[in-house]
């Protein structure tokens, strides 16, 4: 009897230790569960990440910004009521092109008259302007380009865009882009046949401009950028592929 008694003790006491065995082992599956929660933590920071992915690296007047097919350098912006626009012909490229009148010095009006006079004789191109409407200014920028591509590069695809950016999101599209190629500076969406060949070291020049509301130049208050959008990818993108600052 007491032999039977002692093997019924002992048999609560397996069965004891087995369902307390069998407790410990849900507090660990509590545990990772418990640890979910730090992973839902872990995730919100690796979301926010992905909110807040790095912006591009913003350059500056005279950096020049390598990419896999070219050197691109912001050389100048100006603005101005008055954009000269005499695109000259064959081998005679006009240097003031899409140039403030306002900006020019004595020696640099002295030699666009001479040029204007050449261009008329023996080109028969008169000097025309852009101007501004009342409440806006014209935002005028200038490029070098240099290809650094194992193939071809298209004009026309090179710089698809130019946005100026105001106050950090007041968009405005370019309104003109054109690149200096032989004597004259061809409007780029139209150049759909010139192309930049392999280990050409020309230095390109590309100039356009934006049309804006006064206050974007006259508030220096407020930032200023250059978003450009490059080889053709600018189609409903929001982000673009370099930022210039100019204030």
């Amino acid at each position: 009897m007491k032999k039977t008694l002692a093997l019924i003790l002992t048999a609560a006491l397996v069965l004891s230790l087995a369902a307390c065995g069998g407790g410990s082992g849900a507090g660990d599956t509590n545990t990772p569960s418990g640890g979910n929660g730090d992973v839902t933590s872990t995730d919100t920071p690796s979301g926010g990440g992905e909110d807040s992915t790095p912006e591009n690296e913003v350059f500056h007047l005279g950096d020049t910004v390598t990419t896999d097919d070219i050197e691109i350098t912001l050389i100048r912006v100006e603005s101005g009521d008055i954009l000269y626009n005499n695109v000259a012909t064959d081998n005679v490229r006009d240097e003031y092109y899409l140039r403030p009148t306002s900006l020019l010095t004595d020696e640099e009006l002295e030699a666009k008259k001479w040029q204007d006079e050449y261009i008329q004789k023996h080109y028969g191109v008169s000097p025309i302007t852009y101007e501004a409407d009342d409440g806006r200014i014209l935002v005028a920028f200038a490029f070098e380009v240099k290809s650094i591509s194992k193939t071809a590069l298209p004009i026309d695809t090179i710089l698809e865009r130019i946005d100026i950016d105001y106050n950090n999101g007041y968009i405005f599209e370019q309104s003109q882009l054109c690149a200096g190629i032989g004597g004259s500076w061809e409007n780029t969406y139209y150049a759909t046949d010139a192309k930049i060949e392999p280990l050409d070291s020309t230095v390109y020049e590309f100039r356009g401009y934006a049309d804006v509301p006064e206050e974007v130049m006259n508030n220096t208050d407020s930032s200023l950028n250059l978003n450009v959008y490059l080889n053709g990818r600018s189609h409903g993108r929001t982000t673009p592929d370099i930022v210039f600052n100019v204030r």
